[in-house]
């Protein structure tokens, strides 16, 4: 089985490295027994099990019934799989059965009546190369019965054999259980087969059935999706990037044009497709570039205001570049404060996807791939990735973003469905998927994902994202876009809504639980968020009039985007020196740990948000203290702007070293201004002006376009400033704060510290949802 799953990877990262049409649909797996959970045929909740020799069959887990037997194979196309958003793996070839009647697969039988029952599915069992399927249902009587389904595909003599073996628990007298037809005897196996003449196998279909189109449809326009630009940029609508219709409104269709933009991709840019910093597209050929570059000018006609593009020497040095790090611009450097560990081996490169730690010390990793893969890491704390050793215990899970070790249990959140993970004989390898909860609405949606996984006093916690291609007619599954709670027994509730996409989830300060959310369409911007019941946070995508005339509620943080913001992961509370209490996220996008000091105004959380840490080996998805006391990072990445500068994977970790680092330790609100304090007393003899602090700020709107532009946009004009006796602390005097506005903080380099240190980052962002009522003695400061 393990070679089997190798050799999967393999396939799947050659389909990568290609780029005609042909190669794209011609990826189907042909290899012995495996299993997998996808969305399939449009269906949400599936899994799909090969049998070798071409033969597969599919169940649908929502209705707990077999949807179908054929040859051929399946398009394994998706975001996780091979880096293309808004499709979904679909069957191809020759069906020999498939489930037509759902509603009357179930049957009990009383006397003269029969009845359609709800079968519930409980998850699978792997032994041997076999895999069987768990289902209970509830009779009239009350009795609950178990029914265990062995399936099997075989092809002997140019004849195909599907074979089903079941067991069922003692029936009560009288009555008599069916499953498609088939009587079950009760308390004991029932076999049941059926043979077909094997058809030939069709050839593969064409790139437009593989996309579910019934007409042509341009190859360029196949290739956007698939190289990853439909990530940042939509047909009709600007969101990270404009939408391709302004693009081709901006720039004539003229061969300079088309030439100097496709160098543009190639090389990676900005500013002249959005002022988003545009990854380098070198993996994609230019003739493929120049292709989507004719496509994408050709969607206007029009003539009016378009400009040409100059060349390389007209162009002016990009803004980005006259900003210094930690000063306008990003960090490029680990935090002095902690050492950067690397911990995985070179041949080792996960796209993680949640990460835990066994009562062992394992570390336990899940992967958003083409897998859906679980690893057991030993020999972490070691800090050698020579010493760490890597074994797969799992796969075949649907983009499990979510995991969590339960007294020694390990818990999965699929797209679907919360997993245990058990292990029956010793060995470490998974052999039961044991279904805890899938009950909260699902569609087929490949942008539905459910996000981390959190537990306390008996529940779990976690984040469902939205649908983000709905047609005008269709709306959001109710469940989509909110917190939900889930108890052992696999009930569920929601906590919050009007959430978009919430990638992270995690327990902060005064053991309260933040959910990080991203920006989009009716979320002005990315954002740290207090959980708290019956909270309504905004988002109105494809709601309808669902949460019409609901006041949000405002988030803890706002994460201006590009600034301080794009992709945020989960948050988690710091233990270490002079930031313990406070909580850092991190960042796919915009790379990187990001740190957000909170205070309770008016009995609700505010705070400000500080760069921390650069320097890793990709975008942070996931975050975690080890056993060992060090933050673990778990990177992730994808083709498009899904990645930080392109990074796909990583897996490493920092460990605090006790040296102190000049920077602003917090932020703080007062009725007429700001507290600043700092790590380290400033210098005695320091100089400070009203030049040396810019602070301005503005505030956004939420509404049905992609983020928000920033709105009264100004400067705060400073009174005063006063410096505390201890040195440590800045009091800036402000007389127009103004409530739901956020607030930026710009302090010069030259500020240092007593020690002479220079100061790490100047920046900090203030979240001013309330302003408070407290102050302080000016008496006991000096005026500057």
């Amino acid at each position: 089985m393990k070679n089997q799953i190798y050799i999967i990877s393999i396939l799947f990262n050659l389909v990568l490295a290609k780029n005609n049409v042909e190669e794209l649909i011609n990826n189907s797996i042909s290899s012995d027994f495996w299993v997998r959970r996808t969305v399939l045929d449009e269906k949400s909740r599936m899994i799909t099990v090969s049998f070798g020799n071409q033969l597969y069959m599919a169940y649908d887990l929502a209705n707990s019934e077999l949807y179908k037997v054929w040859s051929g194979g399946v398009i394994w196309e998706s975001a996780a799989i091979n880096d293309i958003k808004t499709v979904q793996p679909r069957t191809w070839g020759i069906s020999y059965e498939q489930e037509l009647n759902p509603e009357f697969y179930w049957m009990e039988e009383n006397g003269k009546d029969k009845k359609p029952l709800k079968a519930f599915y409980k998850g699978y069992v792997l032994e041997h190369e076999k895999i069987t399927f768990k289902y209970v249902v509830t009779l009239s009587s009350g009795e609950v019965i178990k029914i265990d389904e062995q399936p099997l595909v075989e092809l002997k003599d140019n004849i195909i054999q599907l074979t089903r073996k079941f067991f069922t628990t003692e029936l009560p007298n009288g009555f008599s259980l069916y499953c498609e037809g088939i009587k079950l005897k009760s308390g004991s196996y029932t076999i049941w087969s059926k043979i077909f003449n094997k058809s030939s196998i069709p050839d593969k279909p064409e790139y437009t059935e593989a996309i579910g189109n019934s007409g042509w449809v341009p190859p360029a326009k196949l290739w956007l999706n698939r190289s990853g630009c439909n990530t940042c940029h939509n047909f009709e609508e600007d969101r990270i990037g404009p939408s391709y219709k302004n693009i081709a409104r901006k720039y004539e269709k003229t061969p300079h044009n088309i030439e100097q933009l496709t160098s543009r991709i190639i090389k990676g840019s900005s500013g002249y497709w959005g002022e988003t910093v545009m990854i380098p597209h070198s993996q994609i050929s230019q003739e493929d570039v120049k292709r989507m570059v004719q496509y994408i000018l050709s969607l206007d006609n029009q003539d009016k205001r378009k400009v040409a593009i100059t060349t390389p020497s007209e162009i002016l040095e990009d803004s980005t570049k006259l900003k210094k790090p930690g000063f306008g611009n990003s960090l490029n450097k680990i935090h002095p404060s902690y050492n950067l560990i690397k911990i995985r081996p070179d041949w080792f490169k996960p796209r993680v996807g949640a990460m835990d730690f066994l009562p062992d010390g394992s570390l336990v990793i899940s992967t958003w791939d083409s897998l859906g893969a679980v690893y057991l890491l030993k020999g972490v704390d070691k800090n050698n990735p020579d010493k760490v050793s890597v074994k797969q215990i799992a796969s075949g899970l649907h983009e499990p973003l979510g995991l969590k070790v339960v007294h020694g249990k390990i818990f999965v959140l699929q797209k679907q469905e919360l997993t245990e993970l058990i292990d029956h004989n010793g060995d470490e390898i998974i052999d039961e998927y044991r279904n805890i909860c899938s009950s909260w609405g699902a569609t087929s949606d490949f942008h539905e994902y459910s996000y981390g996984l959190e537990y306390k006093d008996g529940y779990f916690y976690a984040n469902l994202g939205l649908g983000m291609r709905l047609m005008k007619h269709e709306l959001q599954d109710p469940d989509r876009g909110s917190v939900i709670k889930i108890s052992m027994k696999g009930n569920y509730e929601k906590i919050s809504v009007g959430l978009r996409q919430p990638n992270g989830i995690g327990f902060g300060i005064d053991g309260e639980l933040f959910i990080s959310e991203n920006q989009g369409q009716w979320v002005p911007a990315c954002k740290i968020i207090h959980v708290r019941d019956g909270d309504f946070h905004g988002c109105q995508y494809g709601t309808g009039d669902r949460y019409k005339g609901i006041i949000p509620t405002p988030p803890a943080v706002w994460l201006p985007q590009d600034e301080i913001g794009n992709s945020p992961g989960n948050p988690i509370l710091l233990k270490d020196g002079p930031y313990a209490g406070q909580m850092i996220h991190g960042e796919i996008t915009h790379g990187g740990l990001k740190r957000v000091f909170l205070e309770k105004v008016n009995n609700s959380y505010q705070g400000s948000v500080f760069r921390f840490s650069q320097g890793f080996e990709s975008g942070i998805n996931r975050i975690i203290y080890g056993p060992d006391g060090d933050i673990y990072l778990g990177g992730v990445g994808m083709n498009g702007n899904w990645s930080w500068l392109g990074k796909q994977f990583g897996l490493e970790k920092i460990s605090y070293n006790g040296q102190t680092t000049f920077e602003m330790l917090s932020v703080q609100a007062l009725s007429d201004g700001l507290l600043i304090n700092f790590t380290e007393p400033l210098e005695k003899k320091a100089s400070i002006k009203f030049s040396d602090f810019r602070i301005s700020h503005w505030r956004y709107e939420t509404t049905s376009k992609y983020g928000s532009p920033k709105f009264d946009e100004a400067i705060l004009p400073i009174e005063e400033i006063y410096l505390s006796r201890d040195r440590k602390k800045v009091y800036v005097e402000l007389n127009d704060l103004k409530k739901g506005h956020v607030i930026h903080i710009m302090l010069k380099e030259k500020i240092k510290s007593e020690s002479g240190k220079k100061l790490w980052s100047g920046e900090a962002w203030y979240t001013l949802n309330n302003i408070p009522e407290k102050n302080i003695l000016r008496v006991f400061w000096k005026k500057l």
